[in-house]
């Protein structure tokens, strides 16, 4: 008996972002291997490369609320230079985490930092540097919030921004 379709679509997904991480050079055909499925199957699901790509990404997006999966965010990078939907995708998915960072942080700045942190965690994972994420965040929280009270008038923050901006 064969899977019901959610279950098929999910299983399709799922071995796209473990094939994503794995082969720079990916095709569906390694898609359908995985998976064991002729790779008309793929395409039953998925008319294109790009769109199985780009249901990957909301896949991940879903599914990696708070883990950063270096190989997958490269790979993704790397294949919306080629699919502007996808990069309409990916940026409007940074822009929409950065507006909450800057709530959080209450500073563009420190949103743009959190990213970095955020993808800095994914690059030691992927790298097999075993750090407490978790605690790392937290620090970040606290030294943030720290620096926030210690500038807290207007012309203070606005002389650190201009300094870090040159």
């Amino acid at each position: 008996m064969s899977p019901p379709n959610n279950l098929r679509r999910q299983l399709i997904l799922n071995a796209t972002l473990t094939i994503i991480k794995s082969i720079p050079e990916w095709t569906t055909w390694h898609i359908a291997e995985l998976v064991k499925v002729p790779k008309s199957i793929v395409y039953h699901y998925f008319g294109s490369k790009p769109e199985l790509t780009r249901a990957a990404w909301a896949h991940y997006m879903k599914s990696a609320r708070d883990a950063c999966d270096i190989a997958v965010d490269l790979s993704m990078w790397v294949a919306m230079r080629a699919d502007a939907e996808l990069a309409r995708m990916v940026r409007a998915h940074r822009e929409d985490e950065r507006a909450f960072l800057k709530i959080e942080f209450d500073g563009a700045l420190e949103a743009w930092l959190a990213q970095a942190l955020h993808v800095g965690l994914g690059v030691m994972r992927e790298s097999g540097v075993e750090v407490n994420e978790q605690e790392i965040k937290k620090l970040f929280k606290e030294l943030v919030f720290e620096n926030h009270i210690r500038n807290r008038s207007p012309e203070m923050k606005a002389g650190v921004e201009e300094a870090l901006s040159t």
